[in-house]
């Protein structure tokens, strides 16, 4: 019996794992461009929905906006290398985008907004 829950908790923790992940869209590429994806919560489980997200570039133009979707996510997709701004709640957040996609978790409990470190 042991052995069974080890592996039916390993199989869970991979689930979590890939579904956290991934962004629901196909990875960007120097082609297309890549993707600024994340989540948006008052910490790391309590997710935000329904928030405005914003990508500017470097002379301040936004470039794609969108919503935090019901788990809290966001995706701005596909962009070029270079330095961008994501706006959400009222806090500016520097991404710079080099050759990959860019995960930036963003908690509203701060004034700054910590991303991906929670």
């Amino acid at each position: 019996m042991i052995p069974r829950r080890v592996s039916l908790l390993c199989v869970s923790v991979l689930v979590l794992v890939l579904g956290c992940a991934t962004s629901g869209i196909p990875a960007g590429n120097r082609e297309k461009g890549f993707v600024v994806w994340g989540f948006v919560g008052q910490g790391p489980t309590r997710a935000v929905t329904g928030r405005p997200v914003a990508l500017r570039d470097a002379g301040g133009s936004v470039v794609q906006t969108t919503r935090t979707d019901d788990s809290g996510r966001y995706v701005l997709a596909y962009h070029h290398p270079g330095h961008y701004v994501v706006e959400v709640a009222g806090r500016t957040i520097p991404v710079e985008i080099r050759d990959a996609d860019q995960r930036l978790d963003v908690d509203l409990r701060g004034p700054r907004g910590l991303h991906n470190r929670w």
